[in-house]
């Protein structure tokens, strides 16, 4: 998958000495639900403490900093609030502060009115309160995924773009994967970049199935995960 969770990881991968290779099924990266995102980067506060999603959330957000720095990409940590329009939703913003603190999130802290209209003064008048969440932030989704596919390709990330997989068969502790290209398109590319603009110009013809072998597998295919699976 070429989303924002695939290339991340290749990314990720490409730190050590092992052959990534990432498939991505459609003409380009972040063709899916990673193009159809709001680009926020949630603080954790909504997540059920104990849980995986609470847990890489908050790590999740604190990378995002040296990542920006490291890959050029537009970050701003321009944080985030919830808002009460009433005083009978207060309670539900003191449960939301009381559940981010249990999963790590600091900073997270409630705020009346007047702070409120101060922070943001294009807001409505008339709001009862706010929980405000330092650490909250945005991205551009398409900005960050190409950084990351294209730092993972430099460091020799395979990036094979329209590329549909098509049986996956489990033998001897490895993994034989079937996939099916289509015409014009760079199989192989040294360059995240050259791989997109291949994929771009290329033909619809569908080309013969070719075979890889793999000794493992990350399913990232976001909303297609489960026919992959």
């Amino acid at each position: 998958g070429g989303g924002v969770t695939g290339t991340a990881l290749a990314r990720e991968l490409s730190r050590y000495e092992v052959s990534v290779m990432l498939m991505e099924k459609e003409v380009d990266l972040a063709f899916g639900t990673s193009k159809a995102n709001s680009g926020i980067v949630h603080s954790g506060i909504h997540d059920r403490p104990g849980t995986l999603k609470a847990r890489l959330c908050v790590e999740g957000n604190r990378m995002y900093p040296q990542m920006a720095q490291e890959l050029d990409f537009l970050y701003q940590n321009n944080g985030a609030v919830v808002v009460a329009r009433q005083e009978d939703e207060i309670p539900a913003l003191k449960r939301l502060m009381e559940q981010g603190q249990q999963n790590g999130v600091t900073g997270v802290r409630l705020i009346g009115r007047g702070e409120l209209l101060a922070l943001e003064p294009h807001l409505a008048p008339d709001l009862a309160a706010a929980l405000v969440m330092p650490s909250g932030g945005i991205v551009i989704p398409f900005d960050l995924v190409y950084a990351l596919a294209e730092n993972a390709a430099a460091n020799g990330v395979e990036i094979v773009l329209g590329t549909q997989v098509t049986d996956i068969q489990e033998e001897d502790g490895a993994f034989t994967v079937q996939a099916t290209h289509i015409a014009g398109r760079t199989p192989r590319a040294a360059q995240a970049a050259q791989t997109i603009q291949a994929a771009q110009t290329a033909q619809t013809t569908v080309l013969p199935v070719e075979t890889v072998r793999a000794r493992y597998i990350v399913n990232a295919a976001g909303l297609h995960a489960g026919t992959v699976a």
